[in-house]
Order: C-alpha cells, then structure tokens, then sequence
C-alpha cells in the first residue's frame, strides 16, 4: 500500500479549507434551513463549496487541486456536516469518485484524466455510491409505435446541482 505523507503544503490547504468552511458556516446552515422547510436541493450551498473549491480540494496540487488528504478530507465533511448535513451527504458523494480516482492516480493507475477534468471545470460529479460501477438492469420489450422499458434507477446523490 502506498502511504501518502503529510507536507506542510497539505497542512496549510488543510487549515485553510477549516477556516474557510467557518467562515461560510452561518450562511450553509441558514441556506440548508431555508431549502429543508421547502423539501428542496440546497442549491444555494453546492455554489457556495463550489465558489471555495471544495469539489477540488481532494486533488492533488500537481493537478491543480487543492491538495488535501484523505483524513483532511474526511475532516472538511465532518465540519460541513455540522452545517447542514444533506449538504455533506452529497458533497461526500462526489467525493467518493475523487478519492477512488486519486488513489488509482498515486498509484499509477487511470485516473489522472477526470482529476484534471474536474480542476479545469470545477465540476462536482454525480454518484451512487457504491452502485456506480454495477451493471445496469431492465427489460426493453418492443411494442406497438415503440418500446416499453422497465427498469429501476439507482438513486444519485447531487444530480440536480452537479456536472457529470
């Protein structure tokens, strides 16, 4: 297993996304309040983590991220989830195909591509968790004018706010 040491690099990103996310900390509970007592997506938060780089933030620095580690990280969505947790919820969802993508790349596997994919847009990307990389499921049956499908969907945690 390849460890991945700390450098003061790392730290400073680390204590700088802390202090940032503090500074947001009032305005991501008052938005996640506002769109929980309307049953909607905290539009207003994901723009927020967007505006302070949080979608990069796991990617590494020699891809233009913002360079934390993955106890960083971990760390970050805890502090957010105090926020507003459906925000976190999503926000880890994203994560959770950066972090497999910056593993495979310090590790010398694909990946490099979509890190720098998502540092060039700041796209945050969508997932299933888990369910992302299971084989699809349903019937096609042709009919008269068509096809009818059925099928079920996995849910996709951010997909009304995020890129790809």
């Amino acid at each position: 297993m390849n460890v991945i040491h700390k450098t003061t690099e790392v730290c400073e990103a680390t204590m700088d996304m802390q202090t940032t996310l503090e500074r947001y900390a009032g305005q991501l509970a008052d938005n996640g309040k506002v769109a929980d007592a309307a049953d909607e997506f905290a539009h207003d938060n994901m723009a927020i983590l967007r505006d302070i780089g949080f979608y990069t933030a796991l990617i590494p620095t020699e891809l233009g991220g913002g360079g934390l580690d993955f106890p960083a990280m971990a760390a970050a969505l805890t502090q957010l989830a105090t926020y507003h947790p459906s925000t976190a919820l999503t926000t880890s969802m994203h994560t959770h195909i950066i972090a497999a993508n910056r593993f495979n790349y310090m590790n010398g596997r694909p990946g490099q591509v979509l890190l720098e994919k998502v540092v060039a847009g700041n796209l945050s990307l969508v997932s299933t968790g888990a369910g992302d990389w299971l084989a699809s499921n349903g019937d096609m049956e042709k009919v008269d004018g068509g096809f009818l499908f059925s099928g079920m969907k996995h849910f996709a945690s951010g997909s009304v706010a995020s890129n790809l």
